[in-house]
């Protein structure tokens, strides 16, 4: 955050002056990017200052402008030839990460959801697509484990059969 210059506003870097449900923030396509707001610190009124695609960071405010950092990051899954001859190929079609294999070569399981500095990992769950010999997807990725959780791809079983993903409740400690 920053104080104006005659300390009447704060700029806060937030999510949006209207907040969703809990459920809301949980699904993958959840609009959860920050953006620069000016709350009046007499009224505790919120203004919106910039609003963009990515994450807008507030680092400064002087008598006429604003200074920030804007983010926008992409993640995705993609198959190449293990010869190194051929073309990448995007193999889930969406925001995805931490891909893994299933053993039939088949199927990919991964994370998906977007990528957002507030909460970063809150709207994020695992699903499964299809893929045909190259690595492209045949379908939309299917959601496998969704939730209130930070949920993270795991590794499949040998026999295909299951799936063991990481995930932990929103807020849970890690231990050490």
């Amino acid at each position: 955050m920053a104080f104006s210059p005659d300390g009447t506003e704060v700029v806060l870097s937030l999510v949006g002056a209207e907040h969703g449900t809990f459920a809301d923030k949980q699904r993958p396509d959840s609009e959860r990017d920050l953006d620069l707001y000016a709350l009046d610190c007499e009224t505790g009124s919120l203004r919106l200052l910039v609003e963009g695609p990515g994450d807008d960071l507030v680092t400064g405010v002087t008598d006429g402008a604003l200074l920030w950092t804007t983010l926008q990051t992409s993640m995705r899954t993609c198959t190449a030839p293990l010869s190194g001859k051929g073309e990448a190929v995007e193999a889930t079609g969406e925001t995805s990460s931490y891909p893994y294999w299933h053993p039939d070569g088949d199927r990919i399981s991964a994370m998906y959801g977007a990528f957002h500095v507030a909460d970063w990992a809150l709207n994020w769950d695992v699903g499964v697509v299809a893929v045909d010999a190259d690595g492209r997807p045949l379908g939309a990725l299917e959601p496998l484990v969704v939730g209130t959780y930070e949920d993270f791809a795991g590794v499949w079983s040998p026999d295909g059969r299951w799936i063991a993903p990481r995930t932990r409740p929103r807020g849970a400690r890690r231990s050490a």
